[in-house]
């Protein structure tokens, strides 16, 4: 029902008189005070008093942070200050206090005492949101020299938060990996109620039994979202596909994979996602070969995100036919429109070869190391290849990949820069961000998109010209960024 519809009905009541067109004010009660122009000068509590129950809950979600903290001046705690009504209201409402983000912070003995206080605010917050459903946010950074000893930490708000696993929504841990031996106190057909799990541990303790337990209790069936990101424990090819085969709503998924496995040349199980929008994948060990038989494998015909990222040493990365690659790509040709690139080994023809078959992409991020100009295919051909230039008279709607990337919107790039030079990088740059087109609407310039941000991290010296240009974009409003990394 429109807001202001309800105080019409719920104030008709209560207008007292309303004074000619001539004068500046209108009576509401005695204790409301309307300026002509419209400003509010006082309203009565007993004017949301009024409103339904089920309305004032919705006024206070609105008033709660994506995830709230346990702040005193942050919603839900700050609204049962303003009155006693407030106050009943807030503590009796369990969805308020349903979602909410913990941060274990610092060290030392001022640490301690900030933990019992943080203990105190979770289990207040676990009892005062009973019996609602629970979304979650648990963060613990500890420094690298301290890690194996702060873990407990974490440990103890996580076992404190599995009393109430039954509860568990949507959950996302970011924790030190000595701490993920707590979960393996989950039980069987312990998590009736979620829907999506992000599960990142850094260093290198007790990530291994993490593994061999609890993830296969996970009612997958019933998942939409998924990050499996364990840094010194890479599941298999063998076991992200047996996941995902049982999760087949599955929307948005992201996992640290091990790309080795003994049958790489044996077809693996198909695998079919057809609710899948984005995936991302983080490669460590292995052979491209396998990665392809991984990605022949997963069947997701709605893909609108893909995130690749290849962190595996050159000497462990024997290369594969870039032919068998290139079919993955293809089948996406129409619904995906973000790409991340990051540290993948291929050659500027290569590249160009994916991104062509790509011609809906809208944001792109390609990350090549800055220290290694060999795998750099960050060239003059890449720019020139997506250089807006006069079309020729054969240059028709019927020629849609004229261009490279038509419809890029978003372009973050990080190279070395050996493989490109400025004059290229300008023109792409000009091309690209000019609103000025006088455009026939039978050509392919039509359908071309004018790029809103773009950014470049390079080894390459800025020219001076290059940098003048670069201010001047700035102050046209233009979001470019042309960057040089300088060791000294």
């Amino acid at each position: 029902m429109p807001f202001p519809l309800v105080l019409q009905r719920s104030f008709s009541s209560q207008l007292k008189t309303i004074s000619s067109p001539s004068k500046r004010t209108v009576e509401i009660e005695a204790s409301t005070l309307i300026r002509e122009d419209h400003s509010v000068r006082h309203v009565s509590t007993a004017l949301f008093d009024v409103l339904p129950t089920e309305l004032k809950v919705e006024i206070f979600l609105y008033c709660l942070p994506v995830l709230p903290t346990f702040h005193p001046d942050e919603a839900p705690v700050a609204l049962t200050r303003v009155c006693r009504s407030w106050n009943s209201l807030v503590l009796s409402t369990p969805r308020l206090w349903s979602s909410f983000s913990i941060s274990i912070e610092g060290a030392g003995a001022a640490a301690a005492a900030r933990d019992i206080q943080l203990m105190d605010n979770v289990k207040r917050w676990l009892d005062r949101s009973n019996p609602y459903p629970l979304h979650i946010r648990l963060t613990h950074i500890a420094q690298p020299h301290l890690r194996d000893n702060e873990s407990h930490r974490s440990g103890q708000i996580l076992s404190l938060l599995i009393t109430h696993v039954h509860r568990w929504k949507h959950v996302e841990f970011f924790i030190p990996s000595g701490t993920s031996y707590v979960l393996l106190r989950l039980g069987a057909h312990q998590l009736p109620a979620l829907k999506s799990l992000s599960l990142r541990t850094y260093g290198s303790f007790g990530s291994l039994g993490l593994l061999q337990f609890p993830l296969y209790r996970i009612p997958w069936s019933q998942i939409s979202a998924v990050t499996l990101q364990l840094e010194q424990t890479l599941m298999s090819i063998e076991h992200c596909l047996h996941i995902l085969g049982q999760a087949g709503g599955l929307q948005e998924c992201s996992l640290n994979v091990n790309c080795t496995t003994p049958k790489c040349d044996t077809p693996l199980y198909p695998v079919v996602l057809p609710s899948l929008k984005t995936l991302g994948l983080t490669l460590r060990r292995g052979a491209m070969v396998n990665l392809v038989h991984f990605l022949a494998a997963v069947e997701s015909p709605n893909l609108q995100e893909l995130h690749i990222g290849w962190f595996v040493p050159t000497a462990q990365s024997p290369t594969t036919n870039f032919h068998d690659l290139l079919p993955f790509f293809t089948r996406f040709s129409h619904s995906l429109s973000q790409l991340t690139i990051a540290y993948l080994p291929l050659s500027t023809q290569q590249l160009h070869a994916i991104l062509y078959q790509l011609p809906n992409i809208t944001h792109l991020t390609l990350k090549y190391p800055l220290d290694d100009p060999s795998q750099d295919p960050i060239t003059d051909e890449f720019f020139s290849a997506g250089t807006f230039t006069t079309p020729s008279t054969e240059a028709t709607a019927e020629s849609p990949t004229e261009f490279l990337l038509p419809r890029l919107k978003h372009c973050n790039l990080e190279c070395h820069g050996a493989g490109y030079t400025s004059a290229a990088l300008v023109a792409f740059l000009r091309s690209r961000t000019c609103q000025n087109y006088d455009i026939d609407p039978s050509t392919v310039l039509h359908r071309m998109s004018v790029m809103k941000s773009f950014r470049i991290l390079s080894m390459k010296v800025i020219l001076d010209a290059v940098q003048a240009l670069n201010t001047q974009w700035r102050v046209e409003g233009k979001n470019i960024s042309i960057d040089t990394l300088t060791v000294r």
